[in-house]
């Protein structure tokens, strides 16, 4: 698109829920499928593959549902092997689902954090209960469709498994796609985003780092 046409864009998302939603959604489509691609055990995802070669000479609509079975095939395969290796504390794992769409946070709360952190604006608030921490989630959303959601909680969240410890009780770390920064300082908070600048804005912005 024209640097004009791609400003209407993004001026137009900013303000249309539902086009945000597909947003949302195929990004979260897009990382299960991305999951799926590397995890699958190697003889399904050739075996599958041949399947679809054998109808790649039929009709086009044929194709189309062959690979479509296998994305479904490789997204179920990989989504089943991350569950079933997975090291991550469960309030990790949680939060980053909850991030990625499959909400865990359901409950009503007021905003306490600012309504917009640097680019990053604030659409939503949601708070409960993970694995023992009482929990309250900022969704935030820039103008080029990343998302950020900063967590408080009333005590330390754990560490994830791999994160790479800093200054401080500061760790960053990635997990299924999803890039985290987490720090006690000025209060518990974990902030997880797709986007590693928007999150280290965020954090440095509430004077996390």
């Amino acid at each position: 698109m024209s640097w004009r046409a791609r400003r209407r864009f993004e001026a137009h998302l900013v303000e249309c829920p539902e086009c945000w939603e597909e947003v949302r959604l195929g990004g979260v489509g897009r990382g299960y499928a991305e999951a799926g691609r590397e995890l699958a055990p190697q003889d399904l995802r050739d075996r599958i593959r041949g399947e679809v070669a054998l109808v790649s000479a039929r009709p086009r609509l044929h194709l189309r549902i062959g690979m479509g079975i296998l994305a479904l095939a490789l997204g179920a395969a990989g989504g089943a092997f991350l569950a079933a290796t997975s090291d991550q504390p469960p309030a990790i794992e949680a939060l980053v689902a909850d991030f990625r769409g499959d909400r865990q946070l359901h409950g009503a709360a007021p905003a306490a954090l600012p309504e917009r952190l640097g680019d990053l604006t604030l659409v939503g608030v949601a708070a409960g209960q993970v694995d023992g921490l009482s929990v309250v989630g900022h969704r935030y959303r820039d103008a080029a469709g990343h998302g950020v959601t900063v967590y408080r909680a009333d005590r330390s969240f754990p560490m994830a498994d791999g994160a790479r410890a800093e200054e401080g009780q500061t760790w960053r770390a990635q997990v299924n796609g999803a890039v985290l920064l987490c720090s006690d300082r000025p209060f518990p908070a974990l902030v997880v985003g797709d986007d590693a600048r928007e999150v280290v804005l965020a954090a440095r912005v509430l004077g996390m780092t």
